[in-house]
């Protein structure tokens, strides 16, 4: 797809995010014993439900699927609904509604 990635260790992700944005414009997403570094700090944070339990005392909203089953999906329609007016997830989309791979 040709995105530039950048890997962040876990102890400069925080410094990396300041460089990089206003911290109070970041969802983060996270599960690790470290990740609540960053929560404490950002506009809005989200942990799986199997995350860390120090992590999940910061985060604002904990997801009711574990990692791996499916959470992240979750994480997003849960980031659609509470950011995003207008979003209804319970309607029907038509493939004019999507693009990419879903529309085949």
């Amino acid at each position: 797809m040709g995105y530039k990635l950048e890997l962040v260790s876990t102890i400069n992700r925080l410094e990396w995010m300041k460089a990089h944005y206003d911290l109070k414009d970041i969802i983060f997403i996270g599960d690790g014993i470290f990740d609540y570094i960053a929560m404490k700090k950002v506009g809005y944070s989200i942990v799986t439900n199997n995350g860390d339990i120090q992590t999940k005392k910061y985060a604002n909203y904990v997801t009711k699927r574990c990692g791996g089953d499916r959470a992240v999906a979750e994480a997003v329609m849960h980031i659609l609904n509470k950011f995003f007016a207008g979003f209804d997830y319970n309607k029907d989309l038509s493939s004019e509604d999507i693009s990419g791979e879903w529309a085949k």
